[in-house]
């Protein structure tokens, strides 16, 4: 016996094919919240750990030149350390735009 002519089939219908469709779509955007998410976690770990490196190579350099933690003179030198960071990484930046 066949069904019905107005019967509709929920096995491979319209419905079905939407509803396949929305969760698709759902998976995407759960794989890109997810992904966003980590990204931001990944970010602040890697600014941190540069933060570290930073204060670890400013205490080394500062301090064998006899400048102890903690003093005006310690300030300057870790200052003087990011001004030559910073023009460094200019340098590089315009190395690799092709300006140097």
């Amino acid at each position: 016996m066949t069904p019905h002519p107005t019967t509709i089939n929920r096995e491979s219908g319209p419905f079905q094919q939407r509803t396949g469709a929305a969760l698709i779509v759902f998976a995407a955007l759960l794989v890109l919240a997810i992904s966003f998410l980590y990204g931001q976690k990944v970010r602040a770990a890697v600014t941190l750990n540069t933060a570290t490196a930073v204060e670890d190579e400013n205490r080394a350099f500062c301090t064998n030149l006899g400048i102890a933690p903690a003093t005006e003179a310690y300030t300057r030198c870790a200052d003087g350390l990011a001004n030559v960071r910073r023009l460094q990484r200019d340098r590089f930046n315009a190395e690799a735009i092709g300006i140097l």
